[in-house]
């Protein structure tokens, strides 16, 4: 009898350009969480925190965003991603309470951690069907319109991550409604490298008048409501959200589109973005970041930024990679069967 063979799915080509996007932006992201307990005792550390936090989210959901649509196929809604990402959220919860030694279930809901963007990331991927049945530009400036309002608004809290969730929706749907030609035409835009030139001018001034500028952050940002006036907090945020467009610009500007090592952490961002939240409560724990030597101007800087670079090699370890994609790829359709 004639063997059958089964014919094998080819794997999913990936995108160097994304890759090497996402590779930085996590690099941001554990640079920043590390920086994060030092960051207001250190004048050299300052600026560079707010830097990263002013715009590195906000595109790394924006690339979420952008990758979003593909979870809603010919009618059906791939929910097997999105249970995954609120048990990946949970578990991420429960290690960081149980570091904390924090057992309340009041805790549990309250995503005011790391863990925040797996559950909002799986709201915004829940309501992808709606949000595909709308033109993009209302969606959009209704968005950006209803996180104007959020932070008026104190009901919107951390609790299952309302207040980022809709803080930073406006940079989902932008990701979610820009195309592969739109995105290619930005890139390839001669008028990009006057926004690249912009964001150095006002990473200088930044430099110079970082105070300013943190007080703006504290004021506008977008997980958490207005610190003072409503319509303070509502410039504040207008204004954030056009910085975090500018320098989200002159990244994708100076981003190589063939493949660099930035790919491989790219390809591993689920992994580090946990795991290294995780090591830094244990450097916590241990009283780390009250080290005198983190207050000096030379060497904190530099001891944090090479902490964060070995964390992050230590995270994007291949091997570690299994168990997430273990629980990533759970078909849940097949283990919640819908009553008879």
């Amino acid at each position: 009898m004639a063997e059958t063979s089964m014919p094998i799915p080819a794997p999913k080509k990936r995108i160097d350009f994304f890759d090497n996007l996402k590779g930085v932006l996590i690099i941001l992201v554990v640079i920043g969480h590390f920086l994060l307990p030092v960051h207001n005792d250190n004048a050299v550390i300052t600026p560079i925190y707010y830097l990263i936090y002013v715009f590195h989210m906000p595109l790394f959901v924006f690339v979420s965003g952008f990758f979003a649509a593909s979870i809603f196929k010919n009618g059906r809604l791939r929910s097997n991603k999105i249970f995954s990402m609120l048990l990946m959220a949970a578990l991420f919860q429960l290690t960081i309470m149980a570091l904390k030694w924090d057992w309340s279930f009041d805790s549990f809901l309250n995503f005011n951690s790391a863990p925040w963007y797996l559950v909002s990331l799986a709201c915004w991927n829940l309501l992808v069907p709606l949000f595909l049945t709308l033109k993009p530009k209302p969606a959009i400036i209704g968005a950006f319109a209803l996180a104007l309002l959020a932070g008026c608004c104190d009901g919107l809290t951390t609790y299952m991550s309302l207040v980022r969730t809709v803080g930073f929706l406006p940079f989902f749907l932008m990701g979610m409604y820009c195309t592969k030609e739109q995105l290619s035409a930005i890139k390839e835009s001669s008028w990009l490298k006057w926004v690249a030139l912009a964001a150095v001018a006002f990473m200088v001034w930044y430099c110079i008048f970082g105070t300013c500028t943190a007080e703006l952050w504290q004021t506008g940002y977008y997980n958490s409501g207005y610190t003072g006036s409503n319509l303070v907090g509502m410039a504040a945020r207008t204004v954030m959200f056009a910085i975090a467009v500018l320098m989200s610009l002159a990244l994708l500007f100076v981003m190589p589109s063939k493949h660099t090592f930035l790919c491989y952490l790219g390809e591993r961002t689920l992994q580090i973005y946990i795991l290294h939240r995780i090591i830094r409560q244990v450097f916590s724990i241990f009283g780390f970041f009250k080290l005198p030597v983190l207050l000096d101007p030379v060497w904190g800087p530099v001891i944090l930024i090479a902490l964060s670079l070995a964390v992050v090699a230590v995270c994007s370890i291949d091997v570690i990679r299994k168990p997430f994609d273990a629980i990533m790829g759970i078909k849940w359709n097949a283990i919640i069967k819908p009553a008879a």
